[in-house]
């Protein structure tokens, strides 16, 4: 980074420069040279790089609101023109179907679909209820999903809780086996 910078300044000033990614620094004007009565010499400077030691971020999924789910509920559920509707005409049926209100409507159903279903999911089994049952403190969802793929969603929506966390349980003791095997 580079830069040229004119600064007025009085005799017993203090110029403090700081920069995000970069050591503080104080520059005493009466200590700079002077050029001539009135005016100091040009000072060349380089700032220090430093790090930054930040904690940890987790991240939640937002909580989605009573009103949010409600208008969820009410686009999900629709009159749609998957089988013949009987309260509608045909025309408006067909134009549900093809036009592009129709199609986007039909794209925002699905997305809050999925939406609804991975908080259904995240209810049932989280971060913290996973590394209490498999007792790995370094282990999130994510990670677990992938090491695991036999637990499914579906299985997790409509398993009770002593079958998800049998089946949790097992699979992340098998795997853990065959990493041992592994190495």
């Amino acid at each position: 980074m580079h830069g040229k910078f004119v600064i007025a300044a009085n005799e017993n000033d203090s110029l403090s420069v700081q920069v995000l990614g970069f050591e503080k620094l104080v520059i005493h004007v009466n200590k700079l040279a002077n050029e001539n009565d009135s005016v100091k010499a040009f000072k060349k400077f380089r700032l220090k790089i430093t790090t930054y030691n930040l904690a940890a971020v987790y991240v939640n999924a937002f909580k989605i609101k009573p009103n949010e789910r409600a208008y969820m509920k009410r686009i999900i559920n629709r009159p749609t023109v998957r089988g013949i509707q009987i309260a509608e005409s045909p025309i408006t049926a067909l134009w549900q179907r093809f036009s592009k209100r129709g199609k986007e409507l039909e794209k925002l159903e699905k997305i809050f679909e999925d939406v609804l279903r991975k908080e259904a999911i995240d209810q049932k089994i989280n971060t913290e209820s996973l590394r209490k049952l498999v007792g790995d403190e370094n282990i999130t969802i994510e990670q677990f999903r992938i090491i695991c793929p036999e637990i499914t969603d579906d299985f997790i929506l409509y398993a009770d809780s002593y079958e998800l966390y049998n089946a949790i349980s097992a699979s992340y003791k098998n795997w853990k086996k065959r990493m041992k095997k592994v190495k």
